[in-house]
């Protein structure tokens, strides 16, 4: 090969880097693409509940801490409280768990289980419920919706 005086040897290196890193970087966007998308999960959750605060706030202020919202664990995206029922979004790898917890009085005890996972979908995040093989549903705020009314629906 005849190396020229101006010859400009960039392109060639970055197309070379290009075809020989092709794979890793396919990889490096699908789990950045992913992760998105559950960042984006994250966001829609605060959101809602910080709404949901804003809304309550004077009902909050006459509960005597019977409602309560808690961001400061490391790992959990939001734990929402009314009494002893609660409902929580806690990190778990690459996906969301997401746990509702219901007081029982006749047994004094909080019966508390997963429900699903928030997961990366091909085009947004979806929720994968415990023991079904579907690909679940698209996580959105009516899905907040539903857990919040199955974990304080029979509150009062």
């Amino acid at each position: 090969m005849t190396v020229h005086f101006f010859y400009d040897y960039k392109d060639e290196l970055i197309k070379s880097l290009s075809d020989h890193y092709s794979e890793d970087i396919k990889k490096k966007e699908v789990e950045k693409f992913k992760k998105h998308q559950i960042f984006e999960a994250e966001e829609t959750i605060k959101a809602y509940f910080a709404n949901l605060w804003k809304d309550i706030e004077p009902i909050v202020e006459a509960s005597n801490g019977e409602i309560e919202i808690d961001f400061s664990e490391e790992n959990v995206v939001l734990d929402f409280s009314i009494k002893k029922n609660f409902i929580k979004f806690s990190k778990k790898g690459n996906s969301i768990e997401i746990k509702i917890g219901r007081y029982i009085p006749e047994e004094d005890i909080v019966e508390a289980e997963i429900h699903g996972y928030i997961v990366p979908g091909e085009k947004r995040a979806i929720v994968k419920k415990l023991g079904k093989v579907h690909d679940g549903s698209t996580f959105e705020e009516s899905l907040i919706n539903y857990y919040l009314k199955l974990a304080f629906n029979e509150l009062f």
